[in-house]
């Protein structure tokens, strides 16, 4: 009975401390879900991304000569927000850049991961610029 009953404390202690993770956890969901919901409030619907697969206005920049950092930079300059690695591939092939689209999204994903200093992971397979989000995200005065 006694040994019942210590084994009954301690997966009540474990569950009480998974209970307080998942608490962070939503938190921190919060502060993003409001994070993003000014972010699209604040945002002309042209800034609205593309489908997959569309004919993505590439403008006059020609990515066939950038590296791949710089044309994922060049890519979120323009747009403004974090876009997910398919998606700046895509961008990337309708600026000029010849290659098969999904070795170039394991190129974008591992160039966009291997920069911290320059990009930060937003998502799951989404980045942004860091200097942008910088500037974006201020603490209410």
């Amino acid at each position: 009975m006694v040994i019942q009953i210590e084994q009954a404390r301690r997966l009540l202690v474990e569950a009480e401390r998974e209970y307080a993770v998942a608490e962070e956890n939503a938190r921190e969901l919060q502060t993003l879900i409001k994070f993003l919901r000014r972010q699209i409030e604040q945002n002309a619907a042209s800034t609205l991304p593309l489908p997959l697969g569309s004919d993505a206005p590439a403008g006059d920049v020609d990515y066939s000569t950038m590296t791949i950092p710089d044309a994922v930079a060049e890519v979120l300059e323009r747009e403004g927000r974090p876009m997910h690695v398919k998606v700046l591939a895509e961008r990337i092939i309708a600026g000029g850049r010849t290659s098969n689209t999904k070795t170039l999204v394991a190129s974008v994903f591992s160039a966009a991961s291997r920069h911290q200093e320059r990009f930060v992971q937003t998502g799951r397979g989404t980045f942004g610029l860091r200097e942008r989000m910088n500037r974006q995200i201020r603490p209410a005065v």
